[in-house]
């Protein structure tokens, strides 16, 4: 066997499956009671030369994993071409609190991906370790046209994949490495009022039937665009809302805590005009320079006048706009400068496909603050995590306000799509929960 160089590590880390925007952890919360989903997990075990074990709880371990395993390579597959799920192979990452905690084993689960792999279930590549620099990957996977043909015999939707309840509520914490994990949420109290919001609020979209009204030429163009597969169905990307915290100086459910997880918010943003709520055309609204405009009102200053990204002196254009864009929100999340430099060099190379140097990232730095100079101070500050947190909360307020008239929104981040005889009750409602937030009265776009 030959050996393998660092040279070979390295070429083998810049495989497109090892990109972030390309891969994602194993959901372990994939569960479902439809019989469906039942029926097509045993027509996947019936491949597998599967012998069920004596004991019987053994038996339903085996079949608890491998029913995760199953769905989550299916919402993968649907998500594209591009979306890999890491996989833990390293015995330490398979017992985790992770899977513990639901009652899942990582190590049966790299087991049962061994033997989709042999079936032709899935295409693997090995996860790498490079001792120079002490970072690796886990292995990735992803579902083939094979598995894919099977689980789409049983007609399985989005209504047979949801998640426990209180997975409305996601709570993370960041190591010191940078390395994201999901802290486990054992019971839905535990979230308290964000969960009894985001309970009340997706209650209310369930009511409602939101659409995308492009015809099939579009459609195809659209799927063309992102990758996606023959066979993907929108509603796959997920019909209901979670917000995601972060834990942060030992504090929960009071940092980030924006709304994911609707299919609405992974469309190119030019589409989302062609939204109708209940088959009527519908309208968006945002607040304009969300993020910017709270940062003044702490500060007690006003914004300067013009855009905010287009500071005298500086190159016009919309890829100079858009880095400088990128730097100055990234600014206002990092915990200091140099992190902010490293997170807006890596977003605009890897999401934006901007090639651009981190030492001309850094000559921005100092014209950016001196143009900002009232807000100096939160730049380098991880204030972005206080303002996710903020507007996400203004957000529920504007949201839960609308569903109690009966009013259904669809929010993305810090806009709001609202049929269009609801337009000026979203803007009302808009400035008032903003006003009573920061005392202030924001644009609105």
């Amino acid at each position: 066997m030959a050996k393998v160089t660092l040279a070979d590590i390295e070429k083998h880390a810049k495989l497109p499956c090892f990109k972030d925007k390309n891969s994602r952890p194993l959901d372990t919360h994939r569960k479902s009671d439809h019989p469906e989903v039942d029926e097509a997990v045993a027509h996947v075990l019936s491949k597998m030369n599967y012998t069920p074990p004596q004991q019987q709880t053994y038996h339903d371990a085996f079949i608890r994993n491998l029913k995760t395993l199953v769905l989550d390579l299916y919402v993968a597959y649907l998500q594209g071409p591009d979306m890999w799920i890491g996989i833990a192979r390293k015995r330490a990452n398979q017992h985790t609190t992770r899977f513990k905690a639901l009652q899942l084993s990582g190590h049966t689960i790299a087991n049962q991906v061994d033997i989709f792999q042999q079936l032709g279930f899935v295409d693997m590549v090995p996860g790498y370790y490079n001792m120079k620099t002490q970072t690796g990957k886990q292995s990735r996977v992803q579902a083939t046209d094979r598995l894919f043909e099977i689980l789409l015999e049983y007609d399985i939707n989005d209504q047979m994949l949801g998640r426990k309840k209180h997975d409305m509520i996601i709570l993370r914490e960041k190591d010191e490495a940078g390395k994201k994990t999901d802290i486990d949420i054992a019971d839905h109290r535990q979230a308290g009022r964000p969960w009894f919001d985001m309970w009340q609020y997706n209650s209310t979209l369930a009511t409602a039937n939101a659409t995308l009204g492009i015809d099939q030429g579009e459609q195809l163009r659209l799927m063309k665009r992102m990758h996606w597969r023959p066979g993907f169905r929108l509603e796959m990307l997920g019909t209901e809302y979670r917000r995601i915290f972060n834990r942060f100086n030992g504090e929960d459910f009071l940092y980030g805590g924006r709304l994911y997880g609707h299919w609405c918010l992974n469309i190119p943003s030019e589409l989302r005009e062609d939204i109708y709520i209940n088959g009527e055309k519908t309208v968006e609204r945002d607040f304009k320079a969300l993020h910017p405009s709270m940062a003044y009102d702490l500060a007690g200053k006003n914004m300067p006048d013009g855009d905010l990204y287009t500071w005298p002196n500086c190159k016009f254009g919309e890829k100079e706009r858009k880095i400088r864009k990128i730097l100055f929100n990234t600014l206002l999340n990092a915990d200091t400068p140099d992190k902010a430099f490293g997170g807006a060099y890596g977003c605009l190379q890897d999401k934006h496909e901007i090639d651009v140097s981190w030492g001309y990232i850094k000559s921005l730095y100092e014209p950016l603050v001196k143009h900002h100079s009232p807000i100096a101070e939160f730049f380098g500050s991880g204030l972005g995590r206080k303002l996710q947190f903020i507007d996400s909360e203004i957000a529920m307020g504007v949201l839960l306000d609308l569903a109690s008239e009966g009013i259904v929104a669809l929010p993305v981040h810090d806009s709001f799509i609202v049929q269009e005889r609801h337009e000026d009750r979203l803007v009302e409602l808009m400035k008032c929960h903003y006003r009573g937030r920061m005392g202030s009265t924001p644009e609105i776009d």
